[in-house]
């Protein structure tokens, strides 16, 4: 595909092209989500953030958003898990 041809030349903006998100992990206390919509729900055990074509749901105890801004977030706490519902091409 074309789009995907552009995401590999113009490094660090796949997420942008592609029209979707992008999660980058540190271990399991640190995560940060690149091109989220919007946050559905905030509580310090779980977090729900809209993405295209679905939902990122992070579940853990002493949850933090941390730094955020229009499309990018970074989140501390202890992650248990991470979900991705809806989505599919």
């Amino acid at each position: 595909m074309i789009k995907n041809k552009m995401a590999n030349i113009i490094s660090g903006a796949e997420e942008i092209i592609l029209d979707t998100f992008k999660i980058t992990t540190i271990g399991n206390e640190r995560i940060n989500v690149r091109n989220y919509k919007l946050i559905e729900e905030y509580t310090d055990s779980l977090i729900t953030l809209a993405v295209t074509k679905g939902n990122i749901k992070i579940c853990g105890k002493g949850l933090e958003i941390k730094n955020i801004s229009d499309s990018e977030l970074n989140i501390e706490g202890r992650m248990d898990e991470i979900k991705f519902t809806g989505g599919g091409k």
